[in-house]
This record gives C-alpha cells, sequence and structure tokens, in this order.
C-alpha cells in the first residue's frame, strides 16, 4: 500500500471561503484532519482517483497543516488564510518581492 497524497491545495485563501482538497490513496480508510477547517462534504473521484474533501477555511487567519493518514503512512501540506488587508501588503514568495 502507497501513502496518501494531496497532489495539490491552494497556498492563500480568505477566511471563510469554501474549496476542495484532493486526497489520493489505495483503498479506503484514509482520514483527514484538517481542523479548524469545516468539512462541507466528501466525495471519490474515479476519474482522479482522489477523494475531494470540500472544506471551509477558518476566520482566524494564519498558517495550518492539513494531515491525510491512511494506516500508517500521511502526508500533509500547510495553507495560509490570510484577510484581504494582509494580501494586500507586499510579500516574498520564492525569491520574489
Amino acid at each position: 500500500m502507497s501513502d496518501p497524497a494531496i497532489p495539490w491545495r491552494p497556498r492563500v485563501i480568505l477566511p471563510g471561503r469554501s474549496f476542495r482538497l484532493p486526497v489520493q490513496a489505495a483503498g479506503d480508510g484514509v482520514t483527514l484532519s484538517a481542523d479548524p477547517f469545516e468539512t462541507i462534504a466528501t466525495r471519490w473521484s474515479e476519474r482522479d482517483g482522489a477523494l475531494y474533501h470540500y472544506l471551509r477555511s477558518p476566520r482566524q487567519a494564519g498558517d495550518y497543516t492539513l494531515r491525510a493518514t491512511q494506516g500508517g503512512g500521511s502526508a500533509e501540506t500547510t495553507i495560509r488564510v490570510s484577510t484581504l488587508d494582509d494580501l494586500r501588503r507586499p510579500h516574498t514568495y520564492n525569491g520574489a518581492w
């Protein structure tokens, strides 16, 4: 059995916004730890081989780690929740200003 994978995610999202997070894994039994994100729904996509988790971002800005686990394997990613005022301030990303 291979470890679960999170092939993509939003890097930055506004507070209270909904989005989907794909988790690819072999078989059933995948658990997503996404507190304080609210889970709206989940659905399996046969075409993508992924379980889509539809989530709502928390109202509090900050960096949040989401973790998918299955058996002994896991995958994690970080999503930054930023307010509109935070997004208007210049910042660096991958060495660019």
